[in-house]
């Protein structure tokens, strides 16, 4: 079952994105000592598969309440609502992408369908953990709302987060909503209420998400700082994450944590940032460096200030 409503949502315009997570083992005084990547499992998928049919059914029972008490509008409810991707930000994903895969895309007609190809393509390729980083900070950012406008990247027309009430606030609210409205159909003064109170938690709902979010990058930013400090002067190889006129960031094997190499650290040649086509040339002897291309570094700084590991070329 579980295979099948996957199935039918990326049919249905859902996006396939892969994520990954880290895991810190910690030592008896809280310090990271070693980090592993989480990945997704055909156990944590199943698990997650019916958690957003829950999630859908109770949005659209809504619907069911409202035409059971012959209301005109949909009684106050919260959603999970997530907006088309902004054009530009997108586009420029597109480019990174067209770059990579050496085929013509064109950025002005572009729906989930075709991105899901493009990511089933990047699938297994060094560049494919980056892209979809890149592809998700481009699209809209998923909250909370009174209002439903779908969520494009599940490709549901009909969303809310009921399936964790003890953890996030947002689902306590949903419960409770589903129980009142489940007994007996609200007086109007209610119905204006709970209309004020949705509006309110949705907005208050979505500001505690970014707050959270943002600590929690944080903290592994400043996890890896902590694993790389023990690390200074040793070499490792990495994958290019990011191209920019400065240099290249590069994600380290066995640490995956990401450091920054700079234009002018690079000591085998003169490099010439490539805009088109997203890399470092040497102007000399044309070795270039894009997404996914292997590297070998050491690693020569932790700044806690800065929060920024640098690294230095190894040949």
């Amino acid at each position: 079952m579980a295979k099948l409503f996957r199935k039918k949502r990326f049919q249905k315009g859902g996006i396939d994105f892969h994520t990954t997570e880290y895991k810190f083992v910690l030592d008896k005084e809280k310090f990271p000592i070693k980090v592993f990547e989480k990945h997704s499992t055909a156990a944590t998928q199943l698990v997650e598969e019916f958690m957003l049919f829950a999630n859908r059914v109770v949005a659209q029972h809504i619907k069911v309440l409202t035409k059971k008490y012959g209301l005109r509008q949909l009684l106050p409810f919260l959603y999970r609502v997530h907006d088309e991707p902004d054009g530009t930000k997108i586009k420029e994903v597109l480019g990174m992408i067209r770059a990579i895969i050496k085929k013509d895309i064109n950025p002005n007609n572009i729906n989930s369908h075709q991105l899901n190809k493009y990511l089933n393509e990047l699938e297994g390729k060094p560049e494919e953990t980056t892209i979809n980083q890149l592809l998700i900070r481009s699209m809209a950012k998923a909250e909370y709302s009174h209002q439903n406008i779908g969520h494009y990247g599940l490709g549901f027309v009909d969303y809310t987060h009921f399936t964790s009430p003890i953890r996030r606030y947002p689902d306590l609210v949903v419960h409770r909503l589903i129980k009142e409205f489940s007994k007996e159909k609200p007086t109007e003064d209610r119905l204006k209420y709970l209309n004020l109170f949705t509006r309110e938690v949705g907005k208050n709902s979505t500001q505690r998400e970014i707050l959270a979010q943002e600590a929690e990058r944080t903290s592994n930013k400043i996890a890896f700082l902590f694993l790389s400090m023990d690390k200074m002067g040793e070499i490792y190889e990495g994958t290019v994450t990011g191209v920019t006129t400065w240099g290249l960031y590069v994600k380290l094997d066995e640490l995956y944590c990401e450091g920054l190499l700079r234009i002018r650290d690079l000591v085998d040649d003169y490099y010439i940032f490539d805009e088109k086509n997203f890399k470092l040339v040497g102007k000399r002897r044309k070795k270039s460096y894009g997404f996914g291309s292997r590297i070998k570094v050491r690693i020569a700084k932790v700044d806690f200030e800065k929060r920024q590991i640098d690294l230095v070329y190894e040949e």
